[in-house]
């Protein structure tokens, strides 16, 4: 099913479903099925072939999350392998006293190092010098209105509806 047919469905759906709920309020769910049967005579067929292309598009997620993570090694190794050699260089270049090497397609300086920090006691350090996070109890936010207690600047609400399929 492509784009196209996917979208004249779900307008046709939709459709349907609005006009059934603006004049009768009281639709049940069964008539709303049987009024999708009679616009989309192969809901079922359709049906199928979404689910059908849910799958593959997870399936194409797995695969790909797995070949990223192939990927990711790959660079990694190639980082180490980028930082060994660099390190062979500065060894040869400290062990022959040469701080400047000029070539015709790079030059290489060996310079001293920037001054780095260490913390050695956080507890010792003054509070000028010390991060504060502040970030909601969400859990706690949520247990407190689940029990009716008023929070301001917090309120529960519904979340999106969720679609599970389960394969036979």
């Amino acid at each position: 099913m492509n784009t196209l047919q996917i979208a004249i469905v779900t307008s046709a759906i939709r459709a349907r479903v609005a006009d059934m709920m603006h004049t009768n309020p009281d639709t049940d769910e069964a008539a709303l099925l049987q009024a999708i049967e009679q616009d989309v005579p192969d809901a079922e067929r359709i049906v199928a072939l979404l689910v059908r292309a849910i799958g593959e598009a997870e399936a194409d997620v797995s695969a790909l999350a797995e070949r990223v993570k192939g990927l990711e090694m790959r660079q990694d190794r190639a980082r180490r392998r980028a930082e060994t050699m660099r390190g062979l260089l500065l060894t040869l270049m400290e062990a022959a006293g040469q701080t400047k090497w000029r070539h015709p397609e790079f030059t290489i300086s060996v310079s001293n190092g920037r001054p780095g920090l260490i913390i050695t006691d956080v507890d010792a350090l003054p509070a000028a010098c010390l991060r504060t996070t502040v970030e909601p109890d969400r859990s706690k936010i949520k247990q407190l209105l689940s029990e009716g207690v008023p929070i301001a600047g917090a309120e529960l609400a519904n979340g999106m509806p969720t679609l599970t399929i389960r394969s036979k």
